[in-house]
């Protein structure tokens, strides 16, 4: 996806939350009718804590969905996939020796 590769090569931490606020907004816009949990697609994101808990709270939604074949359950799939990318940059880059 061009939306993980984006966040894995984000320079800065600001960089990492601009992205994920804007793939969020795409998602909120044209979810096809989807109804999301808001928990997990509300904006802003307010940190490593809250962005952490999006993606666990993705993950465990996606596991209680598999064997649906409900539309929803690949969304929910890539929400926990560029959540889990964002996070782990953003945890890279928090680092003091982070390059």
């Amino acid at each position: 996806m061009i939306i993980t590769e984006a966040l894995a090569r984000a320079d800065t931490v600001h960089a990492v939350f601009f992205l994920l606020a804007a793939y969020i907004e795409a998602v909120q816009s044209h979810d096809g009718g989807l109804t999301l949990p808001e928990a997990i697609t509300r904006l802003p994101v307010r940190g490593e804590r809250d962005l952490a808990t999006r993606h666990a709270d993705a993950r465990a939604l996606y596991t209680r969905c598999l064997g649906e074949t409900g539309r929803q359950v690949p969304l929910i799939a890539e929400l926990s996939d560029v959540y889990g990318v964002a996070l782990n940059r953003l945890r890279t880059l928090q680092w003091p020796w982070a390059a």
